[in-house]
């Protein structure tokens, strides 16, 4: 019984990585995809955890804002939220300011 139990563990742990290894090559796949239609594809990004390919663009110049304009939206996000939920997202919505990117998610 418990050698069953354990067959069925190593089995259902070898699909999870064979489903999360299909999802890496379908992200690299969609990125190259997008690479060859935009110009301004950066990086791509595979988390099995939320199983999420996150493919990242850099900002028109004319929709790039400055180091106070970021600022400023993250003081603004981090007054809108909850203490507990602003950190996170806020740090990361200005890092993407800063950096002039945005992501897209498939």
């Amino acid at each position: 019984m418990l050698k069953d139990n354990m067959e069925q563990a190593r089995i259902a742990e070898e699909k999870k990585k064979e489903y999360a290894a299909d999802r890496r090559k379908e992200c690299l796949d969609i990125w190259q995809a997008e690479s060859k239609k935009w110009n301004n594809v950066q990086s791509w990004a595979y988390y099995e955890y939320k199983d999420e390919c996150e493919i990242t663009y850099k900002l028109p110049v004319s929709d790039r804002k400055s180091k106070q304009q970021c600022e400023l939206e993250y003081n603004t996000c981090k007054e809108s939220m909850s203490k507990d939920s602003f950190d996170t997202y806020c740090f990361m919505a200005e890092l993407s300011c800063i950096d002039q990117t945005f992501t897209k998610t498939f």
